[in-house]
């Protein structure tokens, strides 16, 4: 380069400084950075603009575009020339500004081309290239923390798991004050064999021993029945067998009729802990969290589980438990080492021996032929199965119907089984009035059980409803009276009767706090790696008459159209037209249905596998958090709900201790989307790993991404390669959501401002046609009926 065309190059750079120091010094707050001669922000960027600037000081004003792409393509730090194809446009942009800036004769008159068309260049390509065939045919999915419900349970992860699932329990614990726990239960008989005296200062061996000897002794004796359906085990140092979990069991009740070597948690019936330890309480948490394992995996390993009895013998104490969908309940404590202990000891094996499937908590659901709401079903496979306690606890079976006449016909279905809370609407009467409407997009429906056909935590729990009081496991720290003491029973009746009964339904809805999720490391299936639920509830509910501080949990079936979960899709342009697909029949459910989603996760979007009258290629399944929207807009619901690394930015900042009730918008849904998409484009990530981080970590990972460019680009670049593609359309959907790259004001997105509603979902739906084009994609007409697009 000529000496002329040095200095010529130095006085351009110089006259460029205002503009370079103006963007850096608004973006980044290093007004002192030079970028052109240090290339501090982008290596490869950082080329272009370099060599640009250089090819503009040695040629001509009209430089080729051509020319700046051989240097790009050549340079040293380049690795990919693909993405100077997607910012052509920008750069050509770019560099006629910087002439145009450079030959004016004030260029104070053309800084704001110059710092608009950097700006420009800047930003992520927008990716335009051939789309990379996917090399799976089920991608991976990012590993997660979760609830105790995302753990494979090994010894090695005890440590990890029980502080899990104690914060699970965390006021979802009851003892009972009185007999009602045994009437209700344990059917009292006069006539039944009194067991040996108990072993003092014993091993645990010793007290299997005993037990065995009065099974021994019971079986022998009038009580027992002509045909024995249970026998106790031991598992002695062998463990309990799943696929899944491998755990020791000290006392366990068993089929009698099966002679299984290796005991399989499949079966079991009844658990029991046992320990002596010279000081340790039957309320302590460690032993409550114990039994609560293995209740947790009775429920995972027996889909459809609808309770678990349970119970401890703690050095010469020994109390029952039943564990259900809202949580634990415990009887009073009793020694047995004393005449009435030992009695009520008689009173308790024999009512275990004596249950039933149905009154030892096993599914109804394992008949293969069942009748939901007037229709009958030919029952098969569980295919989703909970491993939570507290939670809706849902099982999914798939399920067929046969028609007959001209055409015989066999129809899939999937009958859903959970535990709502009774405050919740009835799902399958939701999805009839949505069918009722012509609602586009959701999951069709076939029919549902009313509620006056099944049951109920509160009729499970029956008289030891009104004599519950709550049971905090951290009362020591807390400095709260003890478990032990009638003290707790005293100030629960105290506030019982200072409570006024609640007026209405959205009234007696519980405050809700969330359970801090937990990490499923190396865990990539998404059915156990995503919580199903993750609200937790704090009740002062009315049961009938009687108030009680159980939440009560309504059994609750429907039957729907099967699809399979969009985690399982095999290209990105199948991921797209579901995304599309689910946004749209979101838009349909509130504007037709006048519900609100809520729950939108990875768990809720599916694909299409058979026929929809709609013809969409995805649909939203799960309306268990669903609210219907009244007139005036608001959902009647103010609590927080949702899936955990979905959760809205707003909703996980919201502290309802300083804030009050937080209502939840369509805008909430529309960031959950958004936040699905990415999850499921990318690898494991340091940087998703804070979205099921602490509710406020999650908060403020998830806010920094999506304002700050840099910290966005770095999310974008954890996507996987079959999913690259999809970047611009992700940069597209967080300049909607986050105009400006700032938070938007939530009184703008309100429920009764139809306009800004229907601009977002349209400006949604128009990225996502744009996406579906490039990747070859056949894009659908738009209906205004089922869209915002305008």
């Amino acid at each position: 380069m000529s000496t002329s065309s040095v200095e010529a190059y130095h006085r351009r750079r110089d006259a460029l400084k205002p503009a370079f120091n103006y963007f850096i010094d608004n973006r980044l707050e290093t007004a002192s950075k030079d970028l052109i001669s240090d290339a501090l922000i982008d290596a490869k960027l950082a080329v272009v603009l370099t060599k640009a600037l250089g090819r503009v000081a040695g040629l001509e004003e009209d430089v080729s575009i051509i020319d700046t792409y051989f240097i790009f393509e050549n340079a040293q730090h380049v690795k990919t020339p693909s993405a100077l194809a997607a910012r052509r446009d920008s750069l050509q942009l770019f560099i006629n500004a910087v002439c145009a800036y450079c030959s004016s004769n004030s260029p104070d008159a053309d800084i704001n081309n110059v710092t608009s068309s950097l700006r420009s260049l800047l930003a992520p390509p927008r990716y335009t290239s051939t789309p990379t065939p996917s090399q799976h045919s089920e991608p991976k999915v990012t590993p997660v923390k979760a609830n105790s419900a995302s753990y494979p349970n090994s010894a090695t992860l005890r440590t990890t798991l029980d502080p899990r699932v104690r914060e699970e329990l965390k006021g979802h614990l009851w003892i009972t004050r009185d007999e009602s726990f045994f009437e209700q239960f344990f059917p009292a008989n006069d006539d039944l064999p009194e067991p040996s005296k108990f072993p003092t200062h014993h091993p645990e061996k010793a007290v299997v021993d005993w037990f065995n000897s009065y099974q021994q002794t019971w079986r022998e004796s009038k009580s027992a029945a002509s045909k024995q359906t249970w026998n106790w085990k031991a598992s002695g140092s062998r463990v309990l067998i799943h696929p899944d979990t491998k755990r020791k069991v000290d006392l366990f009740m068993y089929p009698d009729d099966e002679q299984d070597t290796d005991y399989d948690w499949a079966k079991v019936c009844v658990v029991g802990e046992l320990k002596n330890q010279q000081g340790l309480g039957d309320l302590n948490a460690r032993v409550v969290v114990q039994l609560a394992n293995y209740v947790k995996e009775m429920m995972w390993t027996q889909p459809g589980r609808r309770f678990v009895h349970g119970f401890t013998i703690i050095n010469t104490n020994m109390r029952c438990w039943i564990f259900t969908r809202s949580g634990g309940v415990a009887s009073q404590q009793f020694d047995l080492t004393n005449e009435d202990g030992k009695r009520l000891f008689s009173r308790v094996f024999n009512g275990y021996m004596r249950m039933t499937t149905k009154t030892l908590g096993l599914s109804h659901t394992i008949a293969r032929e069942l009748e939901v709401g007037k229709k009958q079903l030919s029952v098969k496979d569980c295919i989703h199965c909970c491993r939570a306690i507290v939670s809706r606890g849902t099982t999914c079976w798939s399920a067929t119907t046969e028609s007959f006449g001209n055409n015989h016909q066999t129809t899939s279905w999937v009958l859903k089984d959970s535990w709502r809370y009774s405050q919740r609407s009835n799902e399958g009467v939701l999805l009839r009035q949505c069918e009722e409407v012509g609602v586009k997009g959701i999951a069709s429906y076939y029919s549902h059980e009313d509620d006056a056909h099944i049951e109920s935590v509160h009729h499970i729990l029956g008289r030891c409803l009104p004599q519950a009081a709550i049971l905090n496991l951290d009362w020591k720290d807390e400095k709260t009276p003890s478990p032990y003491s009638s003290q707790v029973f005293l100030l629960e009746s105290r506030s019982i009767d200072a409570r006024q009964p609640r007026q209405s339904a959205s009234q007696s809805r519980p405050t809700p706090k969330i359970v801090k999720p937990n990490t499923g490391s190396g865990n990539k299936d998404v059915n156990s790696a995503i919580p199903e639920e993750i609200i937790k509830y704090d009740y002062n509910t009315t049961a009938g008459q009687g108030i009680t501080l159980i939440p009560d949990r309504i059994h609750t079936r429907v039957v729907l159209s099967r699809g399979l979960q969009i985690t399982k899709f095999t290209s990105a342009l199948q991921l797209v037209e579901v995304m599309r697909d689910g946004i749209r029949g979101h838009y349909s459910l509130l504007t037709v249905g006048r519900i609100l989603h809520r729950d939108i996760s990875t768990n809720n979007i599916m694909i299409t596998t058979e026929h929809r009258p709609d013809d969409y290629k995805g649909f939203l399944i799960d309306l268990d958090l669903a609210v219907p929207i009244n007139n005036e807009g608001a959902c009647g619901a103010p609590e927080r709900t949702g899936t955990f690394p979905f959760l809205s930015i707003e909703i996980l900042e919201w502290d309802p201790k300083q804030t009050g009730h937080y209502l939840h918008t369509y805008y909430d849904d529309l960031q959950s989307f958004f936040f699905v998409l990415i999850w499921l484009c990318s690898e494991p990530t340091s940087q998703l790993a804070k979205w099921s981080s602490d509710r406020s970590v999650a908060a403020a990972a998830k806010f920094s991404q999506v304002v700050d460019e840099i910290n966005f680009r770095n999310l974008l670049g954890g996507f996987r390669n079959d999913t690259a593609q999809l970047k611009d359309l992700v940069w597209g959907l967080r300049d909607i959501l986050w105009p400006g790259w700032r938070r938007l004001d939530k009184a703008n997105v309100n429920l009764t401002n139809e306009t800004v509603r229907d601009k977002f979902y349209g400006n949604i739906d128009k990225e996502f046609r744009c996406t579906i084009a490039a990747l070859g994609g056949i894009v659908t007409g738009m209906d205004e009926k089922d869209n915002g697009a305008k």
